[in-house]
């Protein structure tokens, strides 16, 4: 799967360096997953230099965790600010480590109410939507993070959710849709999608003709 997404010179590389076979399986998982080709060859030169790091400080693949990715990441800047594209890259490594079982699985720390509503979500993103698992990871991650900061741990009750919710963070706001979803019926009219270009430039009702109001002029002239 390298050579389909490398030249011969970096496919050369990756085989001579550190783990060459996470890096290869890390290619195919990503490719499955959706991503552009640019992207998969960002986060596997991400995940080279970072397996190279944990080499030189004869650290074991079994004990990544997000704490590990994450300090990487911020190398040379503020713990507050990592990289995006190298902290994304890592994620997905982790998570593929995971799914292997090179990796041990972190415990969830969503409530069980919560998972319920964003697995039927997500399930209507892949089987009424057909999105990709690419995007659907990050709808999910979205959905948990507003539901988890309206509700908590306590019980999902939808009448609960009040406008002053709306004011988060804007990769929230814009991505919200278990409106559409099976576990957010109901939520429409509280939450009214964004307005389109169309409606945004929609003349207001009361707005008169321009022409009609240069006809007034003439007239008291």
């Amino acid at each position: 799967m390298l050579d389909a997404f490398f030249c011969p010179r970096v496919v050369a590389r990756l085989r001579a360096g550190v783990e060459p076979a996470i890096l290869e399986a890390l290619v195919t998982f990503l490719h499955h997953r959706g991503h552009a080709r640019s992207v998969i060859q960002t986060y596997v030169r991400a995940a080279e230099i970072f397996l190279r790091w944990l080499h030189r400080r004869r650290r074991s693949i079994a004990a990544i965790n997000e704490a590990t990715v994450r300090t990487f990441a911020c190398r040379q800047r503020s713990r507050t600010r990592p990289r995006a594209s190298t902290h994304a890259a890592l994620r997905h490594l982790l998570r593929h480590l995971r799914e292997q079982g090179r990796v041990p699985c972190c415990p969830s720390k969503t409530p069980v109410a919560i998972g319920e509503v964003v697995a039927a979500y997500e399930a209507h993103l892949r089987d009424v939507r057909g999105l990709a698992p690419a995007t659907r990871l990050y709808r999910h991650r979205y959905a948990c993070e507003f539901l988890t900061t309206v509700f908590g741990t306590a019980p999902i009750h939808w009448e609960r959710i009040r406008p002053r919710h709306a004011f988060i963070p804007q990769h929230l706001r814009t991505q919200w849709p278990l409106r559409c979803g099976q576990g957010g019926r109901g939520l429409a009219p509280q939450f009214p999608g964004p307005r389109t270009d169309r409606e945004s430039v929609r003349p207001s009702p009361q707005t008169a003709d321009p022409s009609e109001k240069a006809n007034v002029h003439t007239a008291t002239v």
